[in-house]
Formats: C-alpha cells, sequence, structure tokens
C-alpha cells in the first residue's frame, strides 16, 4: 500500500473541479505504474483516473477515446504511438506528461546519441554502425502497433529534438541518417570509418526494445561474448561468438569493467527532482552539481517529465550510458520515489488545471462556499526559473587576477560562450583550473571553494551553449582587489 503522504493544495481550493488523467499505456506498463496510480486514489476528491483499457487503444478510433486534462502515456511494444499522437491532434489542450512525438526518437538510439552529441552530453568512446539508411524510427521488428512517421512528422521530430542546445534538425538527422561507409573487423578492434575501436565494447542494437545486446571480450581476456541483459550481463562468456554480427544496425561502445566504475540510475521527475542510486548494491547516492546540469539538459532535450537516465562514473568523470522513457526504481526498495513522484505530477496537474482555467466551481452552490480565514504569503525579489550556476566567493589566484583590465580594476568581467572573446576567456580559465586541480596547488583559492574546481574544470571541459562566467571584483580588507 502507499506510504502516507501530506495534503497538497486541493484542486476545490483552486476553485477547480477535479482534474481528469487519463492513462493510456499497455496492460503489462499500467501494472507498473500501479504505485503511482495507488497514491494518486488517496486524492480522490482531485483527481479522477480515466483509464484507456488496451482493448480500446488497440481497437478503437480516437473520437470514441475519453476526454481527459491530462495525459500519461508511454510506449512499449506493441502500442500504437501514431494514434495517441492523432488523440493529441485532436484534442491539443491536454497536458501530456511526456512529449508523445519524441517517445519516437528515444526508440532508436541512433537518434537518441545523435542528439546527446550535438548537445555535448559526455558519452562513452563509441561508433555508429549503420547498415541501412533510416526508413522509420525504432522499429527493429516489424512492430505492428507502429506506423512509419511520414517525412513531415520526422522532420517535426528531428526539430523537436534539436530546439535545446541549437542543434540544426537537418545535421541532427545526418548524424543519425548517415551510411557506415566501412566496418572492418580484427580480432582485437574494429574500425569503422578509419575509427579505431579495441575490445573489450558492448554491442548495443539501435532498437532500444532489442535486448540483444552483447559484450565482446578481448583475446587476452579469452576472448567470446557475454549476453546482456535488461539487468546486466547474465552467463558464462559463450568462447564460440568472437566476431560481431553482420546483419542489423549497431551502436559499438567502450566497455568500462564494473569493478573500476560506479553504475548509476537517475530518475528524474520534471527538472528540478532527481532520484538516484548505484546499482551495484541500489544504495542511494547523489549527484555532483555536474551531473545535475547534465541530467537537467537532457530532460530539456527531450521534453520527457518522467525519464530514466544511465550514468557511469568512471576516473572521475560521468558519462551517459543509456536514457528510458518513462522508467521507475523497484518499490519495496524505493518507496520514496513513489511519494515524491506522485505529490509532483499532482503538482503538474494543479498547474495545468490554472493555466487553463478549467470549469470554475458554481459559487452559488452553498456546499463550495468558504470562509476566508487567513494568509500566508512569501515573497521575494522576482519570480524566475533556478540558475544552474556555481559561485566560488574568495579567489585571489594571480593568474585569475591578470583577467580584469588593470584601468579599470573594480570592472566586472563576463566571459560568454557565445562569442569569440568570451570563448577564448573561457578557455583561458579552463587552463587555469585545470592546472591548478592537476598541481593539487590551491594558493589564491577559498577553502569552501576548493572542492568546487573540479566541477568547474568538467563544466568549462564541455563548453556547454549558454555558458558564462562572470568575475565580480571586491576589495579586501587591505585594500587589494580579489573576487
Amino acid at each position: 500500500p502507499p506510504s502516507p503522504m501530506s495534503r497538497s493544495p486541493t484542486l476545490a481550493d483552486l476553485n477547480l473541479e477535479p482534474c481528469k488523467v487519463g492513462v493510456c499505456c499497455m496492460e503489462q506498463k499500467l501494472n507498473s505504474l500501479s504505485e503511482i496510480l495507488n497514491r494518486f486514489r488517496v486524492y480522490s476528491d482531485v483527481i479522477i483516473l480515466v483509464i484507456f483499457s488496451e482493448e480500446m487503444i488497440l481497437h478503437q478510433p480516437v473520437s470514441e477515446w475519453p476526454e481527459c486534462d491530462c495525459l500519461m502515456a508511454h510506449y512499449t511494444p506493441g502500442f500504437p504511438l501514431e494514434k495517441v499522437i492523432e488523440y493529441h491532434k485532436q484534442h491539443p489542450e491536454v497536458f501530456c506528461v511526456n512529449d508523445l512525438k519524441n517517445q519516437r526518437a528515444l526508440r532508436d538510439r541512433r537518434y537518441v546519441y545523435a542528439a546527446l552529441r550535438r548537445n555535448r552530453i559526455p558519452l562513452l568512446d563509441h561508433v555508429v554502425v549503420n547498415r541501412a539508411a533510416l526508413q522509420r524510427l525504432g522499429i527493429g521488428h516489424g512492430d505492428p502497433g507502429m506506423s512509419s512517421p511520414s517525412v513531415s512528422q520526422t522532420t517535426s521530430l528531428l526539430a523537436s529534438i534539436a530546439t535545446f542546445g541549437n542543434t540544426s534538425s537537418g545535421s541532427l538527422k545526418r548524424a543519425a541518417d548517415d551510411e557506415t561507409e566501412e566496418f572492418i573487423e580484427f580480432e582485437d578492434h574494429i574500425r569503422v570509418k578509419a575509427k579505431r575501436l579495441n575490445k573489450p565494447f558492448v554491442e548495443k542494437p539501435v532498437d532500444t526494445a532489442d535486448q540483444s545486446t552483447r559484450i565482446y571480450r578481448h583475446p587476452s581476456d579469452g576472448g567470446g561474448c557475454i549476453a546482456v541483459g535488461i539487468h546486466g550481463p547474465h552467463g558464462a562468456p559463450d568462447l564460440a561468438i568472437n566476431d560481431c554480427r553482420t546483419e542489423g544496425s549497431y551502436i559499438y561502445e567502450e566497455y568500462i569493467d564494473p569493478v573500476r566504475s560506479e553504475d548509476i540510475k537517475v530518475y528524474s521527475v520534471g527538472l528540478n527532482y532527481t532520484y538516484v542510486h548505484r546499482l551495484q548494491d541500489s544504495q542511494r547516492v547523489r549527484l555532483t552539481d555536474f551531473e545535475k546540469i547534465v541530467v537537467a539538459k537532457i530532460v530539456q532535450s527531450f521534453h520527457q517529465r518522467i525519464f530514466g537516465i544511465d550514468m557511469k562514473r568512471y576516473n572521475g568523470k560521468s558519462y551517459i550510458t543509456g536514457i528510458d522513457g518513462w522508467s521507475s526504481p523497484d518499490p519495496e526498495r524505493h518507496p520514496q520515489y513513489y511519494d515524491d513522484a506522485a505529490r509532483i505530477l499532482l503538482r503538474m496537474f494543479h498547474g495545468a488545471q490554472r493555466s487553463k482555467g478549467l470549469r470554475p466551481l458554481d459559487q452559488r452552490d452553498p456546499k463550495n462556499q468558504r470562509k476566508f480565514l487567513g494568509m500566508i504569503g512569501v515573497f521575494r525579489h522576482a519570480d524566475r526559473t533556478p540558475k544552474q550556476k556555481i559561485k566560488l566567493k574568495k579567489v585571489d589566484h594571480p593568474e585569475v587576477l591578470r583577467l580584469i583590465p588593470t584601468e579599470d580594476p573594480m570592472k566586472e568581467v563576463i566571459f560568454k560562450s557565445s562569442n569569440l572573446g568570451g570563448q577564448c576567456g573561457l578557455q583561458q580559465l579552463l587552463a587555469i583550473g585545470s592546472a591548478v586541480v592537476a598541481n593539487k596547488e590551491y594558493t589564491g583559492f577559498g577553502a569552501k571553494d576548493v572542492p568546487l574546481l573540479q566541477t568547474v574544470v568538467d563544466v568549462l571541459s564541455n563548453n556547454y551553449e549558454g555558458l558564462k562566467v562572470q568575475i565580480k571584483p571586491t576589495k579586501s580588507s587591505e585594500g587589494h582587489c580579489t573576487q
């Protein structure tokens, strides 16, 4: 049963009727949503669940589907995604928790990796073997529940996943659709378009629904391959299989031994909430500031409010190794996630109701009349999107001070990635920070700032779109310039 949750403001308090939340997915997925749906049922006075049965989804026209205010829909094999997109076209006012069109892209790793590369998301070393031009998204097994998207649909999709980071949809399509010119396999490595990838490596089918992933071992480790299922590698190596598959398209990715790395699973709900646990022991862990920036960027890129992200920490850095659609942890081990997710989704539904002004209650009805008792207000200087920033408060490193103009030592200095001069300044700061971290010479940095230096170097190294560094000079007690 769901654990107790504190009550959120009700829709009745907001002068709105209960919100109709449509749940549109296959029967198997519906079962996995039971934990959140059971928590919604605690709020039956503010939430009315409208379950779209599998029979209706598959066989009834969308014109006969029930109306709702908000929609929770997620693709699984056999799910008629195009019908659901058509339903949303007929009801554009419906608030979708996870963007429907972008769920097409999530079905094909070529598009996922292309979008991640274009948005400078850190990935392990990999090559794409694309043996056939991409004709339709994510269908590796002739899925009857999904028809081929039209040219206009594909163009719209590419534009939507290219929006974040000013990525060109045309360049993104070329990156994902490009034919493999050459694939040469050797005993201990492969070569694709003159790029070499040594064993061990992971062979991932481009269809995310295809679970036939393999790990090819290096000959010095005995060779062979290991099958990888949904829960990771299983079984002994098959020493008879040493050659890569020659039919179908795959992504080949550097394999990092879990003994030398840390695999974590990130579950995001909206932009500002993440629930993270380590895969090796299922213990909760925290994200670094840099990892939080990466996760927020991925959520924005694919417009999925509920998301699952696979991340690997290795050699002091973090890499994205996989992305799921609607994903959630084991409810027995992680009930807190479901409590938090239910509250956040309820707030999303409330926000959707307020923004659309749906069906105000009849105030002439005595049962809808209330007496105002009081109000508590919390005010700040402005309502704005929270910034993703790192602040170093006490810096008087001589190399940093040289970046301040001598003719006006109290003038604020700003470096932006959007212009050439700013990029030069960012590169100078990167060189300074890298040298300080590498040599562990922290003179010129405050004790509280030292732990943040590695994160600053990581952010500068990735040169994100919209990156900005501000240097604000202040006078020290001795009258010297610092910042």
